[in-house]
């Protein structure tokens, strides 16, 4: 009996499954730590002394970082696969959180703004993305390439941040009486 147009139509495959999962995990890892490090102003401006201007501008810097540098890790993933891209910037996103946990100011704009940049550029969308696009057939390459893009962001769903809030203290509005 000939198979539906339809059931052909989604064809998966164990690698495109397998590679559609993975990059959904480092996207989620690497976009979800990025996009939550701004709950963690307060605990770092009381118990580090670091100012909103400083943050500010590591997070400005890690913006342009990605920003320049995602085009030559997209070329470097084409190149030479995105496998290795990911795996060289994981070390290079773990120096950058040590850096911003551990180190004054400078430590902040390096770790928090140059590095982490850089390795974001090496492990969001594009990079991801484009593999999951060379693994998947015409007629699934916009199925597959949507569900990694939907489940970027359950990392937020799964870590408790209400944690950070605990070091906060009560904060009064500029314009509360």
């Amino acid at each position: 009996m000939p198979r539906s147009s339809s059931a052909s139509q989604y064809c998966w495959h164990t690698g495109l499954l397998l590679v559609s999962v993975g990059a959904a995990i480092a996207l989620s890892i690497s976009m979800g730590v990025r996009q939550s490090l701004g709950l963690f102003l307060t605990p770092m401006n009381q118990l580090a002394g670091i100012s909103a201007a400083s943050f500010g501008m590591a997070m400005a810097i890690q913006n342009l970082a990605w920003g320049i540098s995602q085009p030559v890790t997209g070329y470097l993933a084409d190149r030479f696969g995105s496998r290795i891209i990911l795996l060289s910037v994981g070390p290079v996103y773990a120096v950058g959180l040590l850096l911003m946990a551990y180190g004054e100011d400078l430590g902040l704009l390096v770790g928090g703004g140059v590095l982490l940049g850089l390795a974001v550029s090496g492990s969001a969308f594009g990079v991801v993305l484009g593999a999951v696009s060379r693994a998947a057939a015409d007629k699934t390459r916009a199925l597959a390439v949507a569900l990694p893009t939907c489940c970027s962001p359950i990392v937020h769903l799964s870590r408790p941040h209400a944690d950070t809030n605990r070091y906060a203290a009560p904060q009064r509005l500029p314009f509360s009486p």
